[in-house]
């Protein structure tokens, strides 16, 4: 079965998250990642964005940036933020950094992956 493995462009240490932190109270435009702008608050992820992907039929992975480098070594020199599809482990971009940075807000996430998904479930 497909996953999808949402990868943000952050990294996973204490220092990252807490700098990220910092940056949504402080200057929430200067985050370097659009998927943690776009999808979490300052408390955590945002409620809209939790209740969609639970309408999603396949397994969903979530990774920051050195996760997914150390996971997929041949990925070290894509674009990120993304999403991809992994099936039987070949993984393929689903949303590429281009398209997810154009994106700006929950609705726009949620419009551009359900655009997308009855192609990859009608594989």
């Amino acid at each position: 079965m497909d996953k999808l493995i949402f990868v943000y462009n952050a990294d996973s240490s204490f220092f990252a998250v807490a700098n990220d932190f910092v940056r949504k109270i402080v200057a929430p435009n200067s985050q370097e990642c659009n998927l943690c702008k776009i999808t979490y608050g300052v408390t955590g992820k945002k409620e809209e964005w939790s209740e969609h992907l639970t309408t999603l039929p396949m397994e969903k992975v979530f990774l920051h940036k050195d996760e997914f480098r150390r996971a997929y070594p041949n990925e070290t020199h894509t674009e990120l933020p993304a999403i991809f599809v992994e099936n039987k482990d070949v993984l393929s971009s689903f949303l590429s950094a281009q398209e997810m940075n154009k994106i700006s807000s929950i609705s726009e996430m949620i419009s551009a992956i359900n655009q997308k998904l009855p192609r990859l479930i009608s594989k």
